[in-house]
Formats: structure tokens, C-alpha cells, sequence
């Protein structure tokens, strides 16, 4: 697990190993993935919101694009994370990525009931997606809001 922020810990919070990266060290992140051969094939590239700007343009320079096998969107119920999504989705379309490429988790769902569906918990992406038959949506695809991260981030 690879993790793009200075701010976020990532996945070392749940005890997980993360080597850490900023945006200006893209070069080195580059040059990490690809001497990791075979293993490096399994990475996670945990991309935070206060580097995000420079790193998808340095990665758009250098053709690192090439290196995503997919691109997983994690958001919340909140308009501004869901907004965000939207506005990441747009972004590496703009880029050229392959939409078949995109994977949505939809995260911190309350669970789902016949009056509160995903679909109504994450309204904006959902109308957007209706707007953009590229965006491809799972609502099965979503992680309930449990209190046993916050006990292993404990």
C-alpha cells in the first residue's frame, strides 16, 4: 500500500504497512511501483486529497496513467464527497482513462432500506451517472458504517 498524503494516515492506522509519498515525489513513487516486478503489480495507491492536484498532473505527463489496472472512487453520503467523486471521475475521463476502468465504493452507507436505498443516500452520483452513461454504479457495492474501524484505528 502506497499512500499520496502528508496529512491522512492512510491504512497505517489499521496496522497496515504504507510507504508514504508526496506529490513532488512523484519521480520516486514512479520509480518504487515500477522496481516492485511482480509484487508491485499488487499495489494500492491510497491518493489524498491535499496532494491530488500535482500528482494526477505529473502522473498525466509521464504516461503513468497507463500503469492504473483500475481506479477505485471511495465516497461518503456527504454532497461534498460525493461531489468530489464526481469531480475525480471527470477529471481521468478528461484524461483519457477507460471508464471500463472505474470501480465505485460507497462508503460509510447506512443500511440500505426500501425507504433509503443507495440510490437516495448518494443522490448526486447516482443523478450524475443517469447524466453520464460512462459512470457505471453498483449499489451493491457499498461499506456500512460500522464502529469496528474506529476500534481498530483505536
Amino acid at each position: 500500500m502506497i499512500a499520496i498524503e502528508t496529512e491522512n494516515p492512510a491504512g497505517a492506522r489499521y496496522a497496515e504497512r504504507v510507504k508514504r509519498f508526496t506529490a513532488n515525489l512523484y519521480d520516486d513513487y514512479l520509480r518504487y511501483v515500477m522496481a516492485a516486478g511482480d509484487a508491485g503489480k499488487n499495489t494500492i495507491t491510497d491518493l489524498g486529497a491535499s496532494h491530488y492536484v500535482p500528482f494526477i498532473d505529473n502522473m498525466s505527463e509521464s504516461g503513468g496513467l497507463n500503469l492504473i489496472d483500475f481506479l477505485i472512487v471511495v465516497t461518503d453520503a456527504q454532497e461534498r464527497s460525493q461531489q468530489d467523486a464526481i469531480a475525480t471521475i471527470l477529471t481521468f475521463f478528461t484524461l483519457g482513462l477507460d471508464p471500463a476502468l472505474f470501480r465505485f465504493i460507497f462508503n460509510k452507507a447506512a443500511t440500505p432500506k426500501p425507504e433509503m436505498p443507495i440510490e437516495r443516500q448518494y443522490e448526486a452520483l447516482f443523478a450524475m451517472s443517469h447524466l453520464d452513461q460512462r459512470i457505471k454504479l453498483n449499489p451493491n457495492c457499498y461499506m456500512p458504517k460500522l464502529p469496528i474501524f474506529d476500534l481498530m484505528a483505536f
